[in-house]
């Protein structure tokens, strides 16, 4: 499967799970981020990344980090085990914070599971 692939099958995966939730997505590059979802008083600024494996690290850019961090109402939707069964994990922008001192190369490489279990255990 191709990194295009993947991109397109994780992006379909939160048009649905946005959907479901009661949002309708329209695409939304100007900043940076994939996607902007819209429901009753509510908007996202959605980042969308895929992969595979559910234990595999993501790619960042350092402006998609910045933009997640400080900007309001931001999520980062990691859609897993593309190919199976499919499975969205909504992390808020300002949780991306939890990443401490990054080491920015051209793009940073995170264990989202990581966020998600620090949120769980505050």
């Amino acid at each position: 499967m191709s990194t295009q692939d993947i991109e397109r099958k994780a992006e379909s995966a939160v048009k649905k799970y946005e959907k479901k939730h009661g949002r309708e997505t329209t695409p939304y590059r100007k900043t940076g981020m994939d996607m902007i979802s819209s429901g009753k008083n509510t908007k996202r600024y959605i980042e969308v990344k895929g992969t595979k494996h559910s234990s595999k690290p993501i790619t960042l850019t350092e402006k998609q980090y910045n933009n997640l961090r400080d900007k309001k109402n931001s999520y980062l939707y990691v859609v897993t085990d593309i190919g199976k069964n499919a499975k969205v994990n909504a992390i808020k922008g300002s949780d991306i914070g939890l990443i401490k001192n990054p080491k920015w190369e051209k793009t940073i490489r995170i264990k989202f599971q990581e966020i998600i279990k620090q949120k769980i255990t505050k």
